[in-house]
């Protein structure tokens, strides 16, 4: 029993470091912090794995520990993602992408077992929120993998095919945040995912007014650059839209 509290406190501090590095890598814009997160929750799933190896299925705390090893997994291939996604090695970002949400899968597969265990209110009120909680992720790893494939395209300079993803991208991120609203998730990732809907939207009009442009120059055409510089100031006023909804970014 001492040897649990002590593993169960060190995962506690893991997974409240990790949480506080996810911050400051995304306030400080700087993506090489999320090496150091998936540091974290890579080792608390590890220990996670040590207390489970020691603990026998039948046990009501077993199908939680599960749940929260394969949780704190995605969130150190979400970091990954994030991580290769800046650096530019989307590859990468998209296989760590998928492999949060294959772990977030198996977490929420897990809240009926742990519900069926669970003994007092409290528990199941915790095992409702993780489910809502985890049920965003899953979302927003879907506007992810879209963001992935604009990236891809838009470095090939394939701007149509970026443009649609980005707005795909927009399209996920804002029934992610439908989600979380009518779900009473915290309101910060509401807000979060609202900048990001507007950031993705601002990238699919710098796409087509690139379009315009390549196709002004292409074929000296006055009209495509006008149309160019009219989507291109769109574009800006929704990047200024998408600073005015995150107070974290002013």
């Amino acid at each position: 029993m001492p040897n649990e509290e002590k593993l169960r406190s060190e995962i506690d501090r893991l997974f409240q470091e990790g949480l506080t590095l996810e911050k400051t890598a995304r306030l400080s814009r700087n993506y090489r912090l999320q090496k150091d997160v998936a540091e974290r929750f890579g080792a608390a799933a590890t220990l996670l794995d040590e207390l489970l190896s020691g603990t026998g299925p039948d046990q009501p705390v077993f199908a939680i520990d599960r749940a929260l090893r394969e949780y704190y997994d995605s969130q150190r291939h979400k970091a990954l993602s994030t991580f290769y996604y800046e650096d530019r090695d989307l590859d990468n970002a998209d296989t760590e992408n998928a492999q949060s949400s294959l772990s977030v899968e198996r977490a929420l597969a897990l809240i009926p077992i742990a519900l069926a265990y669970a003994t007092d209110d409290e528990a199941k009120t915790w095992l409702d929120a993780r489910s809502r909680t985890w049920g965003l992720m899953l979302k927003n790893n879907k506007a992810q993998g879209a963001a992935i494939k604009a990236r891809r395209y838009w470095e090939s300079r394939d701007y149509q095919r970026a443009s649609d993803y980005h707005e795909q991208t927009a399209r996920y991120a804002e029934e992610a945040v439908t989600y979380a609203e009518t779900n009473d998730v915290k309101p910060e990732f509401a807000r979060v995912l609202r900048t990001t809907a507007l950031v993705m939207r601002a990238n699919s009009l710098q796409a087509a007014s690139t379009i315009f442009f390549e196709r002004a120059v292409e074929d000296l055409d006055l009209e495509d650059a006008i149309r160019g510089i009219r989507t291109m100031l769109d574009a800006l006023r929704a990047f200024e839209e998408a600073l005015l909804a995150n107070p974290e970014w002013t």
